[in-house]
């Protein structure tokens, strides 16, 4: 290793070239999906909230919507991937309902079966760039599946326009989380009133996610740089994937607050806004290794 390489590989860059290189570069990177994600919602709290709609116009407004955050966020080819994908599994709920009303099926493992086939395929099939960007909400929209085919099972009766509004709901379409159809039924019926905790609620979530995204990306490397001791540095390779699963998390629980959903626990704590999903404290420091006196 000649002089410039070994400075090179020695070489720990500032805080100021890791918030000019890194932490800002970033940030602009994630901002038109944090616009489009904050606005979509928000128009989609707004609309619910005035209560002037009815529940038809509710589910059509969720997929509208939903459908706008997709096409600002995701190519051409990702789009049609989902519209597709969206138009095959109603054909396919519609066979399997009308077989079933001749012949008993068990329509959540059919279902779980089929969609476990279509994500192997996915896999497999899609090029690494198109599956990432199309992993997230497919594999979201197939638990919904799931859910609503286990209602269906147990004899809910849904229309047509309710299953595509709870598919392609703004609040979770993108980055999650499941949510119950009862649940997605909730927010148009008693969506809740919004306060100074909300808000509140909304940046703290903002915050962290934006946070987290720099520790992946930033913070990691600088505070563990290349040529630690080898342990060191595989902690901070596994601390990085967690963070960029936290910087989600928390993106998500922006988007679902933005949108109106709250934590059941919170129905008899009036004015509380959450909707945890989760913990990085108890991840990082987890309870058994912590010191805990008993008396």
């Amino acid at each position: 290793m000649d002089s410039e390489d070994r400075y090179y590989y020695d070489y720990t860059p500032t805080v100021y070239e890791v918030f000019e290189y890194c932490v800002f570069p970033s940030i602009n990177g994630i901002l038109p999906t944090l616009k489009n994600l904050i606005i979509i919602n928000f128009l989609f709290n707004v609309s619910i909230q005035s209560r002037l709609i009815s529940e038809t116009t509710y589910n059509g407004l969720s997929i509208l919507l939903g459908f706008l955050l997709l096409f600002f966020t995701l190519p051409e080819l990702s789009i049609l991937c989902i519209v597709g994908f969206i138009c095959l599994t109603y054909v396919f709920l519609l066979t399997i309902c009308k077989i079933q009303k001749h012949r008993r099926l068990n329509l959540e493992y059919l279902t779980g079966f089929v969609c476990a086939i279509v994500l192997v395929i996915c896999e497999f099939g899609f090029n690494s760039d198109t599956w990432i960007q199309l992993r997230g909400f497919f594999m979201i929209a197939c638990m919904k599946i799931i859910s609503f085919t286990s209602d269906l099972q147990r004899g809910e009766e849904y229309r047509s326009v309710l299953f595509f509004g709870y598919i392609l709901c703004p609040a979770n379409c993108l980055f999650g989380p499941w949510v119950s159809v009862g649940e997605y039924k909730t927010l148009y019926k008693n969506p809740g009133k919004k306060n100074f905790n909300w808000a509140t609620r909304i940046i703290c979530s903002l915050l962290n996610a934006v946070f987290f995204l720099t520790l992946s990306n930033c913070w990691g490397t600088y505070f563990i740089p290349d040529g630690s001791f080898k342990w060191f540095e595989a902690y901070r390779q596994a601390l990085s994937f967690r963070s960029s699963h936290y910087f989600i998390s928390y993106l998500s629980e922006t988007s679902m607050i933005i949108a109106g959903f709250n934590n059941k626990k919170n129905e008899q704590k009036k004015g509380h806004w959450s909707y945890e999903i989760t913990h990085p404290l108890d991840i990082e420091i987890p309870s058994s290794l912590m010191f805990t006196e008993h008396i």
